[in-house]
């Protein structure tokens, strides 16, 4: 069993050929949308501008990232970002109301920064409450990327179960 981090999983492949598609996402599903191709290199960048975030806010390994989103790019880069710190996203459906997300993740638990998708963004504020920091894109004017955690048995991804006899819990997934 590997003790490394999960975000290193992009290092190979964006060093040794980072124009190669990574992910191919369609963009509006329902209404027939566009493909397109993130490249390793692109989900490499990314990746780097969602871990200079959180660490440029006061980030720290061990916190939890609540991301509400639809699965792409944003959604697989901050997973990984927040892994790259020895932070854990906290993976939560996008179409959850305000109340419902304060159930299954009550602010206490959150870090520095929460990501969501421009139509759940308002709820997962409201959940979080004030102080809650919700971005749909990294700061721009964050640019050093730390070091990368090591990995190992901390949280790189927290799932919640499906609450068919109560409120979902948390399911804490190790690198």
């Amino acid at each position: 069993r590997s003790s490394a981090n999960i975000a290193a999983i992009l290092d190979a492949p964006a060093a040794a050929d980072p124009d190669r598609p990574a992910l191919l996402v369609v963009d509006d599903v329902g209404a027939g949308g566009d493909e397109v191709d993130c490249t390793y290199g692109d989900l490499a960048a990314a990746v780097g501008r969602w871990s200079a975030t959180p660490a440029s806010r006061g980030g720290v390994a061990g916190d939890r990232v609540p991301l509400a989103d639809w699965g792409g790019v944003r959604g697989t880069a901050v997973t990984l970002a927040a892994a790259h710190l020895g932070a854990a996203t906290a993976q939560l459906s996008p179409l959850l109301t305000a109340a419902e997300l304060g159930r299954i993740f009550p602010s206490s638990d959150r870090g520095a920064v929460a990501v969501a998708s421009a139509d759940a963004s308002e709820a997962l504020a409201s959940a979080l409450g004030p102080g809650g920091t919700v971005l749909d894109r990294p700061d721009a004017g964050a640019r050093r990327v730390p070091d990368r955690h090591a990995g190992g048995d901390a949280d790189a991804l927290v799932l919640f179960t499906s609450g068919t006899t109560g409120t979902p819990r948390p399911v804490a997934v190790s690198h």
